[in-house]
């Protein structure tokens, strides 16, 4: 009887993951040397391809962060996600995490897979990614869609500032700083340019003022100071987690590193004025309420993955395909 049983729960459980995979085919394109993991969705008409944020990998789209997202844009376009180099099952070959390496490794599998022109749609370092595309090859761009600002990196001659930027890259766990260091050096071309510079239709997620005006490094900033003061600290870095107990024993080194980030907060404003400025069309501005971390998921399930589909489509529906 226990194998019958063992036997049907076999067959229950491949025929879940059987309809699970349904959802799409896992592929890897040859690019620049590397092998990238992506997933093809299937479906027809203009490419959307997916970018990952850090943390996850091309499954974000429709199997964790973003549960079924991906796959309801196959009625009307081609869709794909894509791992980034040094993530998942994508090749790591140790360098070549800068933000114009993996924004030439989007050009690079685009034209493995013969896409003339795609829109991409991602969030956090994808912003990064999207617009350094549209700035240098916006003849490959149909559209761009912004899950939220784009984030150049604060630079800055302190020393204050920089021991405390190290330690913001090193309280995220999963993201080794060989992998985040190289991005902070990005520049994108809009901050110095005419407004106008980007050519491409965009779509722009903001939870407002509030957030838009405040430093990424910022956030972090307030993030890390709460963290550490749990019992125990939740910061999961020992050498970040020490840092941030340290600035809480301290007031007046906690109120230097404070005054080195009130810059950031202001080119932060001035960064995404010009952002906003910097495409012809206009960027379409859609006002989206933020979330609590605890209560994410339901949130995505109940309200987040209609009302960004809804946008989405109805934008992607306006373009000049």
């Amino acid at each position: 009887m226990r194998i019958i049983v063992v036997f049907f729960l076999s067959l229950v459980y491949s025929s879940v993951t059987a309809q699970e995979n349904k959802l799409y085919q896992e592929k890897f394109a040859s690019v620049n040397d590397i092998s990238l993991h992506y997933l093809d969705f299937g479906g027809s008409g203009t490419p959307i391809i997916f970018l990952q944020s850090f943390h996850d990998d091309a499954r974000a789209w429709v199997d964790h962060t973003f549960t079924g997202f991906a796959p309801r844009f196959t009625k009307t376009n081609r869709v794909y996600s894509l791992t980034r180099r040094g993530w998942g099952k994508s090749s790591d070959p140790g360098w070549g995490f800068d933000v114009a390496s993996q924004s030439e490794d989007v050009i690079g599998f685009m034209d493995a897979l013969k896409i003339e022109r795609a829109i991409l749609i991602g969030r956090v370092p994808a912003c990064m990614d999207m617009t350094y595309i549209a700035e240098h090859h916006p003849q490959r761009v149909a559209a761009l869609v912004y899950f939220n600002a784009v984030h150049v990196p604060f630079q800055a001659n302190d020393s204050l500032y920089w021991e405390y930027k190290h330690m913001m890259l090193r309280m995220a766990c999963d993201v080794p700083l060989n992998k985040s260091l190289p991005r902070t050096s990005w520049l994108p071309h809009f901050v110095h340019t005419a407004h106008g510079s980007i050519a491409v239709p965009a779509l722009y997620f903001s939870y407002g003022d509030v957030l838009d005006k405040q430093s990424y490094e910022r956030r972090f900033f307030m993030l890390g100071m709460m963290m550490a003061k749990e019992n125990p600290p939740m910061i999961c870095d020992s050498t970040a987690r020490e840092y941030f107990i340290k600035l809480t024993k301290n007031p007046e080194l906690e109120k230097g590193v404070e005054n080195a980030l009130k810059n950031s907060d202001n080119r932060s404003a001035m960064i995404n004025e010009a952002f906003k400025k910097a495409f012809t069309p206009e960027i379409k501005m859609i006002q989206e309420e933020l979330p609590t971390h605890q209560d994410y998921d339901k949130y995505w399930k109940e309200t987040g993955s209609d009302f960004f589909f809804q946008h989405i489509s109805e934008f992607i529906s306006k373009i000049k395909q």
